[in-house]
């Protein structure tokens, strides 16, 4: 049984935009993450929390997640994404724009499992 890192499936794939986007979209502030001591240590946290998922779960976690946010999405306003304003920045900072962060490290995890 192969475990994954489980922070993937939350932070990376719409679970954070999902919390963030609609308090976007009502001009609300959104909490920071030096709150929780900065975003290496968010990313600490849920992989500790998620530790003992295995990789279908991860998959299957991160396929709901993002069906979930391609729903929200198709009832966002149009005007909401007329700009390069604070929903879009969020958006991409949520989902598609962390995704080359990381994707050395996702690299490197499945070729020491030999995936």
């Amino acid at each position: 049984m192969v475990r994954a890192r489980p922070h993937i499936p939350r932070g990376h794939v719409g679970y954070e935009a999902l919390k963030a986007l609609p308090m976007v979209l009502e001009d609300k502030p959104l909490p920071r993450y030096a709150s929780i001591g900065e975003i290496d240590s968010f990313n600490a946290r849920e992989q500790w929390r998620k530790r003992g998922m295995t990789l279908d779960e991860v998959v299957r976690d991160m396929e709901t997640t993002h069906r979930r946010l391609l729903s929200f999405l198709r009832i966002v306003p149009p005007a909401a994404y007329a700009s390069e304003g604070r929903f879009v920045k969020r958006l991409r900072l949520d989902s598609y724009g962390n995704y080359r962060k990381h994707a050395a490290g996702l690299l490197s995890w499945r070729k020491s499992r030999g995936l």
